[in-house]
């Protein structure tokens, strides 16, 4: 089992976790800007939410400790902790207070606007291109 029994082999694995979901994203989004990618927003839409996952698991598996996090204690905690990070937001009712979970949060945030930044970006001028070709093709066919 992970977590606080095995703490090298728990922040190998989130690392291994990392760096294969790093890569990954950024081959995604290189063949998209390519214009070789079969299906960019499925694929990055669930590469994002994976990495939210990947991001909530690792605080629920600190929250198991004693001390490390306060008003972290259920799974959807994990997540909303996830996505306030992710959107920068710090509401302040979930607080990572042990230097494992300060740690994580400050790799989330870097991850985030490195990572995530890139490909929710890459997303959304995958779909407002989709949606332009879609609106011009559309248009093209009402004149003939």
């Amino acid at each position: 089992m992970l977590g606080h029994h095995r703490p090298l082999l728990s922040w190998l694995v989130l690392g291994a976790a990392l760096a294969g979901l790093s890569g990954l994203l950024l081959v995604k989004i290189a063949g998209v800007l390519q214009g070789r990618e079969p299906r960019p927003v499925a694929w990055l839409a669930f590469l994002i939410v994976l990495a939210v996952t990947v991001f909530a698991a690792a605080y629920y598996v600190f929250a198991s400790q004693p001390g490390q996090f306060q008003g972290l204690h259920t799974r959807l905690d994990a997540v909303y902790f996830t996505a306030v990070t992710l959107a920068t937001i710090g509401y302040g009712d979930i607080t990572p207070l042990g230097q494992g979970p300060r740690l994580l949060v400050v790799l989330q945030i870097g991850y985030s606007v490195v990572f995530i930044a890139a490909a929710a970006g890459t997303l959304s001028r995958t779909i407002l291109n989709d949606v332009s070709t879609h609106v011009r093709s559309t248009h093209v066919r009402r004149k003939d």
